[in-house]
């Protein structure tokens, strides 16, 4: 399957601290069939320069205002011309052999791959391997992290970008439009990237859950279950604050993913 071309966008604003570690695990990747595009929201820091540093045949970046996190992605995957296109953000990185397991595992009919992520909570000194969920998980909330998925660009066209309504939860309104709408999904029992902790979705917990049980309800959740749900998530998340803060939130956080500690 290394005959299908893959594209790896990076999106980003003022960087510098982490881009090229992104960077450096995307052009390392052992799949040659690649192109490399870097979307900048016009940084004011030395990222640009970052880039620029490691300009070669398989990047292509463009430096310009945009209108937010889906508008950057939306940039990306029109710019992109691979047959399927993954996302990896400027503080996460991809492991090594990362894309060729996708590839060579997948399926002529498949839409989108997806495997298992490296979680960094670097506040809490923890790395946890986030083990993928199946998709009929979708019903509730997104069961993978996006950065360690590839939608092929089919899908992307046929069944839509990144909304612009949503601030944080954009990736699950689009697999669960992509699922509703018949798209084929494909679990890959690999580890596929590593996320750094602390996001625009971590910082925000509670406004996560709000846009989650608003997707949800929009692709047919019932609003009984949405109620439940929400119930669950914010008693979760409360907890979690109250045990961050003590210090113990590690073993708790273990119990309750049932993810295990990654070892490197």
């Amino acid at each position: 399957m290394e005959r299908l071309k893959v594209s790896m966008i990076t999106i980003c604003y003022n960087a510098e601290k982490t881009i090229a570690k992104t960077i450096e695990s995307v052009l390392n990747q052992d799949y040659e069939n690649l192109e490399y595009i870097i979307v900048d929201g016009g940084s004011k820091d030395h990222t640009i320069d970052i880039i620029k540093s490691y300009e070669n045949e398989k990047i292509r970046w463009i430096s310009e205002k945009d209108n937010g996190i889906s508008d950057a992605f939306n940039k990306g995957i029109k710019m992109a011309t691979g047959d399927f296109i993954g996302l990896i953000n400027a503080d996460d990185y991809l492991l090594p052999h990362a894309i060729a397991n996708l590839i060579l595992a997948c399926h002529e009919c498949t839409d989108v791959l997806y495997g298992n992520t490296i979680v960094n909570d670097e506040e809490n000194e923890l790395k946890l391997v986030k083990h993928a969920g199946s998709v009929e998980g979708l019903e509730y909330s997104l069961p993978f992290i996006h950065q360690s998925s590839l939608v092929s660009k089919k899908a992307y066209e046929q069944y839509g970008g990144y909304s612009e309504k949503y601030k944080i939860c954009m990736d699950y309104d689009l697999f669960a439009r992509f699922y509703r709408g018949g798209a084929k999904f494909q679990f890959v029992n690999t580890v596929v990237s590593c996320f750094t902790y602390g996001g625009t979705s971590c910082r925000h917990p509670f406004q996560t859950i709000e846009e989650d049980i608003s997707i949800a309800e929009k692709y047919g959740l019932s609003h009984s279950k949405a109620m439940r749900y929400k119930i669950k998530m914010y008693t979760k998340n409360s907890i979690k604050i109250v045990l961050t803060r003590l210090r113990i939130w590690k073993a708790f956080y273990c119990l309750i993913k049932r993810d295990s500690i990654y070892k490197c």
